[in-house]
């Protein structure tokens, strides 16, 4: 995406997408923000990250929502807030591998959604679920198993990003609730 110029009505009126430019990531030293690997993927765009972590090899694993161009995020999301469309969701959930060579791989799970959420107390470390926004309801990909579940509600309903609530006294990470906020898109 770059600057379109133009006078815009908001910042995504600005976007404009090149398909011809790959998908950077670019991992950064913590302590004075440098650079020091820069990875490249077939061209996608990405709105949201779930979760990120570090292996004892080196290889660093991410898991997000991309799309295959900007359409989601400056067209379609808008209408449904807006309460104009009707569209579905196409972000994909890819499980992205960073090798410390420099090769990168994505790994798609099935089903479209978006806002991924960790439970908190795994950010930063290996998780098994990726929580996120369905149509009319949310859904937990499970990377382990290599499948999404769903919990969908009622027609017409936008929902947010989901949030997770830890049982008290409850240490493992599968024990808990999730939250999900969602709001009416038409009267």
């Amino acid at each position: 995406l770059s600057d379109a110029g133009g006078e815009p009505k908001s910042l995504v009126d600005r976007y404009r997408w090149h398909a011809d430019l790959p998908f950077q990531i670019l991992v950064l030293d913590k302590n004075d923000l440098a650079v020091s690997k820069r990875y490249e993927l077939p061209a996608r765009f990405f709105f949201h990250l779930g979760n990120a972590w570090e292996d004892e090899a080196g290889v660093i694993r991410l898991d997000a929502f991309l799309d295959d161009d900007a359409t989601f995020a400056v067209k379609t999301a808008r209408d449904l807030v807006l309460g104009t469309a009707d569209a579905p969701l196409t972000p994909r959930p890819p499980l992205i591998t960073l090798a410390p060579d420099g090769r990168a791989e994505m790994a798609t799970l099935p089903g479209h959604g978006e806002f991924p959420r960790t439970d908190p107390r795994r950010v930063g470390h290996k998780h098994r679920f990726t929580y996120g926004v369905v149509e009319n309801g949310i859904a937990r990909w499970d990377w382990e198993q290599g499948r999404r579940e769903r919990n969908v509600g009622e027609a017409g309903h936008l929902g947010y990003q989901p949030r997770m609530v830890a049982f008290v006294r409850r240490a493992a990470h599968s024990r808990g609730r999730v939250i999900h906020e969602c709001e009416a898109l038409r009267d």
